[in-house]
């Protein structure tokens, strides 16, 4: 059983559809009302979203999909284009609470209110030596730690600043 695959489950991440005030301004309507509305919208997504993208409401059992206008693979672009207005991106709540807060950027309706769940995987079946479990038991306080604290720790990874955003927008616009 050396070679059989295990996934620990380490937590859920809150995700929040988000859009800048500047992009909501643009469409002219204020906040999408409702799926079909949203459809509307230009959208950026993670490579890992997938193309087209898929939102599912669940009170109105529907869904819809999208054709993202840009595609990436770094969380850090991802909320820089949110940020900059180029469309609506899917965040982690704990990385937009921050620029809610200083209404650099809106939580769009229908209000989505998913989670992604994290997992940690490795091959030792049963047999899981003492510091994988230390390890994934470590991954699993974080990612706990990361829903329990104020927006400014959260997520270090990505730009805690406006000059860490700059530098992003620099590799963006880079040839």
């Amino acid at each position: 059983q050396a070679n059989t695959m295990v996934a620990s489950h380490l937590g859920d991440i809150r995700m929040a559809r988000c859009a800048s005030p500047q992009l909501v301004a643009r469409m002219g309507d204020g906040a999408p009302r409702d799926l079909d509305a949203l459809a509307r919208w230009a959208h950026v997504t993670l490579e890992s979203q997938g193309d087209p993208v898929v939102y599912r409401d669940a009170e109105f059992d529907k869904t819809i999909r999208v054709a993202p206008v840009v595609r990436c693979n770094s969380p850090a672009t991802l909320l820089t284009m949110a940020l900059d207005g180029v469309g609506v991106a899917c965040l982690p709540l704990a990385t937009a609470e921050r620029y809610i807060a200083q209404g650099r950027l809106v939580v769009l309706p229908p209000h989505c209110g998913w989670s992604r769940s994290v997992f940690a995987c490795h091959r030792y079946g049963s047999r899981t030596p003492a510091a994988v479990r230390a390890f994934v038991d470590t991954l699993r306080l974080a990612l706990g730690a990361c829903g329990r604290r104020g927006a400014d720790e959260t997520q270090r990874a990505l730009p805690s600043d406006d000059h860490e955003i700059a530098n992003v927008r620099t590799l963006i616009s880079a040839p």
